[in-house]
């Protein structure tokens, strides 16, 4: 078996390689099958492969809970990958590790993943040369019970904001922000601190020496800010005839209303009128026809009738 080279931590780390530690003195360290009950009389996970680990978790001191756990292991290739979750299997924390450039004792930066993303921590790993010479390569899964994490291994963040983010109007929010941060003043914003309520103030100040202030009753610094009666003064759009233009909540609408008829009532009468006795005429005309039709295929009859008899 390996050792630590470093004289202060060895004892400490080559006692955690013959314990649970860092987790509960009573887990089984058994892994769950894909049903989720748990693998009893097989593997285990030795003890000498995890030695030491610290989390510190963001959250309020009131509603802190230290309950963690190792959620997965996956081994493949010399690399192991491992994954902590928090009591309700969510995944706080993960860190790789690969055997070729690994030594005993090695510590290694635990990476908050989700919404624990800015969770930190170390974690000191065993003998992966001896890990992989003696286990099977796969992925395992565990419980709560069997791989819990010893309470005083996850210590709570104190600090009273996690992050800042910014959001739009239309609800896109930018990338989660950390450390020394400086809220900036836009155009015509002016920031105060109130050292009484321990706030910042926002206002709105169009005098807050970005611009000077529109003059509007100078010659020439009149501007247009609105249209059609919406925040402006003597800006009108009339509509006609062919054109309505309405306004409502800001928005200006043109509809043009020019499929409206050329004639008016008393030429569209003449019109129908017209029509009517042409119909009539057509009808007339259509009936004479029927009859000289009838009339010309009598002639037809009695003229061949006429000349049988000669």
């Amino acid at each position: 078996m390996s050792v630590s080279t470093n004289p202060i931590a060895a004892g400490w780390l080559n006692e955690n390689s013959l314990r649970s530690y860092p987790f509960h003195e009573g887990c089984g360290l058994r892994p769950s099958d894909s049903t989720g009950a748990v693998i009893t009389g097989g593997w285990s996970l030795p003890a000498y492969l995890i030695l030491d680990m610290t989390v510190s978790a963001c959250g309020s001191l009131e509603t802190f809970s230290p309950t963690m756990y190792l959620k997965r292991l996956s081994a493949v290739g010399g690399m192991i990958a491992l994954v902590f979750a928090d009591a309700d299997g969510q995944e706080v924390v993960t860190v790789s590790a690969t055997s070729s450039s690994h030594e005993y004792g090695q510590s290694y930066q635990l990476s908050g993943t989700g919404s624990f993303s800015d969770a930190r921590g170390t974690i000191c790993i065993g003998d992966l040369d001896r890990f992989f010479s003696e286990n099977s390569e796969g992925l395992y899964e565990f419980s709560l019970d069997e791989t819990l994490v010893e309470p005083t291994c996850i210590r709570p963040s104190a600090s009273g904001v996690r992050s800042l983010s910014a959001v739009d109007f239309d609800g896109y929010m930018s990338k989660r922000l950390g450390g020394d941060l400086s809220l900036v003043a836009g155009r015509n914003i002016r920031m105060d601190y109130d050292a009484d309520s321990n706030a910042i103030v926002i206002s709105a100040d169009s005098n807050s020496g970005y611009s000077d202030e529109c003059d509007c009753d100078e010659e020439g610094g009149m501007f247009v800010s609105s249209i059609n009666g919406v925040s402006v003064r003597d800006v009108i759009i009339e509509g006609d005839d062919c054109l309505d233009v309405t306004t409502s909540n800001g928005v200006i609408t043109i509809t043009d209303k020019c499929a409206k008829p050329c004639c008016g009532c008393a030429e569209t009468a003449f019109i129908n009128q017209t029509i009517n006795d042409l119909q009539t005429s057509v009808n007339t005309l259509a009936g004479n026809v029927t009859t000289l039709g009838a009339r010309l295929e009598d002639f037809i009859t009695n003229y061949l009738l006429a000349r049988k008899t000669l």
